[in-house]
């Protein structure tokens, strides 16, 4: 008896299909007779090429994938490590196959492993996580997204456990730093504010108290000045005294105005610094011009 793996047969209608014979050898007296039976293996055939092709579409889809991808069987050794995996860890190309975590990955991440392998094989359902891992020699800290899948035979049950990391270092610390931009953008406006309240109490005790009280002490000297026959000298220096004391009202009030304007809370910024432009061009003799843009409906 023998066996011919692969051989082509044409048919009847002219066409050709790849067969495998079996040759049997019979003796019967003079003669000797040769019994084949040949087999249609182009279904066969068709299917090993298209398992072949899905596999070098897996090789490469793997290859090329920037994440971590493994397979790993109840044991929890290695059935599959893609390139990028293999990087991660230092490994050389294929060197995971058949061994176990703890002899592959730090002992902090194997030991997450287990207990996440055994939580799968126990529930059967997938579990997706963001895992801190340690850098090698001092290097940074990296975060990766990691979802552990199981793996079906044809009965439905668990037969290996699948692995998708994702580094997310970048994002994550994108995402730390924008927090923690804001985090100091509403501290500064807070102690802004807090500023804001301090200047505009002063601004009130400045005007209430300060220039009340001089207004006070203005018509008490007019009021003496009425009351007393005074000489024309005394008279003099009284009336520079009311002068002083005016000086001392405008100023007090300028300080008020300066440290919290009464527009800016009835009307708002822009007008203002309107105002001040106004006043800096009045005493100072200056040519001040001001330009606001994108203001309406703005909180300041």
């Amino acid at each position: 008896q023998s066996f011919i793996p692969l051989l082509y047969v044409t048919r009847s209608d002219g066409t050709t299909v790849p067969t495998e014979a079996t040759t049997t050898r019979l003796v019967r007296g003079p003669r000797t007779l040769v019994m084949a039976i040949i087999r249609d293996i182009s279904a066969r055939l068709r299917a090993d090429a298209e398992l072949r092709a899905s596999e070098r579409r897996f090789s490469a889809f793997m290859r090329e994938l920037p994440g971590i991808a493994t397979i790993r069987d109840p044991a929890g050794r290695y059935v599959f490590m893609n390139p990028a995996g293999e990087r991660r860890w230092g490994l050389a190309l294929g060197a995971a196959f058949g061994k176990a975590v703890e002899a592959v990955l730090p002992p902090e991440v194997a030991r997450r492993h287990r207990e996440s392998d055994r939580g799968i094989f126990e529930s059967g359902r997938a579990v997706e996580a963001v895992e801190r891992i340690a850098g090698k020699d001092g290097a940074k800290e990296s975060f990766w997204l990691m979802r552990r899948f199981p793996i079906r035979d044809e009965a439905e049950n668990v037969a290996l456990i699948g692995t998708v990391g994702i580094d997310i270092t970048a994002a994550r610390r994108a995402t730390i730093e924008a927090q923690e931009s804001r985090l100091a953008y509403l501290t500064a406006r807070a102690a802004a504010s807090a500023q804001e309240v301090d200047r505009k109490h002063f601004a009130r005790d400045v005007h209430d108290a300060i220039g009340s009280g001089l207004t006070t002490l203005l018509v008490e000297m007019t009021g003496l000045s009425e009351d007393l026959s005074l000489s024309d000298a005394a008279e003099a220096h009284l009336d520079d005294a009311r002068e002083l004391v005016r000086a001392l009202i405008d100023e007090a009030s300028r300080i008020g105005r300066g440290l919290h304007p009464s527009l800016l809370d009835d009307l708002g910024l822009v007008p203002a610094l309107k105002q001040l432009v106004a006043d800096v061009q009045r005493i100072n003799k200056l040519e001040v011009s001001i330009s606001a843009q994108g203001f309406d409906g703005v909180e300041i």
